[in-house]
C-alpha cells in the first residue's frame, strides 16, 4: 500500500482488517511504501500515522519501503546522479516500481528447503519469513536489500555488498547455487526514525487542527487519531533494539 494516498491507504487497511476478522488464525504479510520526506501530499503525515497504526494492529509483518531510499538505490543501479548536489536524481516511477518488484521477487524466491521432490514449492517461504524475522508482535517492519552480480562471484563477496546496509540481519534467503543474487531481509532499529518522524509531524498538525475537516467530512472521529502513543511505543522498542 502507498501510505501517502488516502484512498489506497484506507482501502488496503480496511482489507487487512477484514482478512484478519475472517481468518483470525492466519498470518498476513503486507507491503508498505512510505512517502518522500520532502512531501507528496499535505495529508501524508496523517495518512502514514493511520496506516502504520492499523497495520500494527492487523498484520503479522510489513515489508517496508521508503520512497527516498528506493529512489537513491534505483539511481545508483542506473548510474544516474543528481544535476545539483542538493537535488534528487531523475528516476522514473516505473524504474522505482521495478526495483521494489525485484526486491519482493528475490525475497519470495522458492527455497529448496520448501520444495518437494518433484521440484514444486510448497509456498511456505512467506510464513517461514514471518516466523524467523518477526518473533515480536510490536516489531513487524521489515527491510529488504538485494544484490546481484554477473560472472564468477563468491557468496561472501556478494553478501558483504548488501549486509552492511542492514546492521542487524536476522534472516538471509539464498537462491540456488547457480544464481548470483542475494536478498537480505532484516528487522532492525532503523524503523524507529520513520516512526518518530511520522509521529512528530502528524502530532504538530493535529494540535493546530490542520486539515482535520477533510477527515471529519468522511466520518472519521477523534479516536481514530489517538495512535500517537502506539507509534511512540513502537519507536521506543526499535530504538532499544538498535542499542
Amino acid at each position: 500500500m502507498q501510505a501517502a494516498a488516502p484512498s489506497l491507504q484506507g482501502l488496503s487497511s480496511r482489507l487487512c482488517e477484514a482478512i484478519r476478522d475472517e481468518y483470525s488464525l492466519g498470518q498476513i504479510l503486507s507491503v508498505m511504501v512510505a512517502p518522500h520526506q520532502a512531501g507528496e501530499s499535505p495529508l501524508q503525515h496523517y495518512n502514514s500515522l493511520l496506516c502504520l497504526s492499523w497495520l500494527q494492529r492487523h498484520v503479522d509483518g510489513v515489508l517496508l519501503f521508503q520512497n527516498d531510499a528506493v529512489l537513491r538505490r534505483t539511481a545508483t543501479l542506473l548510474g544516474k546522479k543528481a544535476p545539483v548536489s542538493d537535488m534528487q536524481p531523475q528516476v522514473s516511477l516505473f524504474a522505482m516500481n521495478t526495483y521494489i518488484a525485484s526486491c519482493l521477487a528475490g525475497l519470495l524466491y522458492p527455497l529448496k528447503a520448501f520444495t518437494t521432490g518433484s521440484g514444486i514449492s510448497m509456498g511456505m517461504e512467506p510464513w517461514e519469513l514471518l516466523r524467523s524475522v518477526c518473533p515480536m508482535p510490536t516489531m513487524t517492519f521489515l527491510h529488504i536489500a538485494p544484490a546481484c552480480k554477473r560472472g564468477t562471484v563468491f557468496w561472501d563477496s556478494l553478501a558483504s555488498s548488501v549486509v552492511h546496509s542492514l546492521p542487524h540481519t536476522l534472516n538471509i534467503v539464498e537462491p540456488g547455487c547457480h544464481s548470483h543474487s542475494l536478498t537480505v531481509c532484516a528487522n532492525h532499529g532503523s524503523s524507529a526514525e520513520l516512526l518518530e518522524q511520522v509521529v512528530a509531524r502528524a502530532e504538530a498538525m493535529y494540535k493546530t487542527n490542520a486539515y482535520l475537516h477533510w477527515y471529519w467530512r468522511y466520518g472519521c472521529e477523534e479516536e481514530d487519531f489517538q495512535h500517537f502513543e502506539t507509534l511512540c511505543s513502537m519507536a521506543d522498542d526499535y530504538s532499544q533494539l538498535g542499542e
